[in-house]
């Protein structure tokens, strides 16, 4: 499905692995969403990096030309908090594929020993907590599945969704 047949803007999903509890936190597992509005507050924006295979070309160019037409394409961050399901957003500036692109600057200290392993580089904005009307809101752009109900059986780490046309 081509991006200019949707009736709102794509947005990339990337959903964290386990996510220790707050007091089993240590120095190896900082709050992403912190450090990278720490980041953004201070510069504009930060980089989000995206670990294991790269995706396709197609959904690559689909989030490109998202971001190239200013429809408000976002990052969705998903993870786990004490057993629910959290989502962040931030607006999605710039994608990335040569680490030469990338600022250290603008990479949180947690995983700049990770830049070599890093596949895709997401240029964002500052993280806002979405609702969970918002997250309902999310189908997948392939199949137009719920999001939710594709997290809860899928494992998945980066989907591209739209919101849910209106009826």
């Amino acid at each position: 499905m081509s991006s200019s047949r949707c009736n709102s803007a794509i947005h990339i999903v990337i959903r964290e692995g386990r996510v220790p509890d707050p007091d089993e936190r240590s120095e190896e597992h900082r709050d992403v969403v912190a450090e990278h509005n720490e980041i953004s507050g201070r510069h504009s924006s930060a980089f989000f990096g995206k670990l294991g295979r790269r995706p396709d070309a197609r959904k690559l160019d689909l989030v490109r030309e998202a971001i190239a037409t200013k429809r408000g394409a976002r990052l969705v961050y998903v993870r786990r908090s004490k057993g629910d399901l959290e989502a962040f957003s931030a607006p999605l500036r710039g994608l990335h594929i040569q680490h030469s692109a990338v600022r250290l600057l603008l990479v949180p200290g947690y995983y700049r020993h990770l830049v070599p392993s890093v596949s895709v580089w997401l240029e964002i904005g500052s993280f806002s907590q979405m609702s969970r009307g918002e997250i309902e809101s999310l189908v997948l752009l392939s199949s137009g599945k719920s999001l939710l109900a594709t997290l809860s059986i899928c494992r998945t780490s980066m989907m591209l969704v739209r919101r849910k046309p209106r009826n």
